[in-house]
């Protein structure tokens, strides 16, 4: 990895590939309602719970999600703008196949477009607090900034997604990114935190 680049870590499930529209599939589409939850399968009944979560614990699961829209567009403005994004995913313990899918999917998806870099300094790890970085680009409202709670990471936390929501339950991210297409804004946002 390029130290000299200022690194942003950039987490799979939910920002860099579509983890909704997969664990979702087998639902009837009358039935999909908005995120309110992290946990996507706690906005539904019992029934519904559970095909959503035998879904996401398929073997093959991971690997064939799809591309967040906009997302190589996003990838490549940071790269332009002279920094080094380095994904950053939390496997799913349910799932016990879950770190060799991502890697799959980050060898079909971004090795063709980015090099095989990707993949070699990509962190499937749950404690992002651990890695150095000026920022972390995640859906997850309230990620785990230290071992016990206390605030260690010495990243930003970015907070992606969630365009339904104005104010998102939980989250105390000074920082937010709806969508990869406003790479505008992305980059706004990385020169700001990094001049701080």
């Amino acid at each position: 990895m390029d130290t000299e680049k200022p690194t942003v870590l950039v987490d799979m499930d939910g920002v860099m590939a579509n983890f909704d529209s997969g664990a979702l599939a087998n639902i009837p589409p009358t039935l999909i309602v908005n995120r309110a939850d992290f946990f996507v399968a706690k906005d539904y009944p019992l029934h519904l719970q559970s095909i959503i979560e035998s879904t996401y614990n398929t073997p093959g699961f991971f690997e064939e999600l799809e591309p967040m829209t906009g997302l190589f567009e996003g990838w490549q403005a940071m790269i332009d703008a002279g920094y080094s994004p380095r994904v950053a995913s939390a496997p799913l313990l349910s799932n016990p196949n879950s770190i060799e899918g991502k890697i799959k999917w980050l060898d079909r998806i971004m090795v063709p477009e980015f090099g095989a870099r990707v993949v070699e300094d990509a962190i499937i790890d749950r404690d992002k607090w651990k890695y150095d970085a000026i920022a972390l680009i995640d859906d997850r409202p309230d990620p785990h900034k230290g071992p016990n709670g206390e605030n260690v990471a010495k990243w930003e936390h970015i907070l992606f997604g969630w365009e339904h929501f104005p104010e998102v339950p939980l989250s105390s991210a000074a920082f937010r990114l709806l969508k990869w297409r406003d790479s505008d804004h992305l980059l706004a946002t990385l020169n700001e935190i990094e001049n701080r």
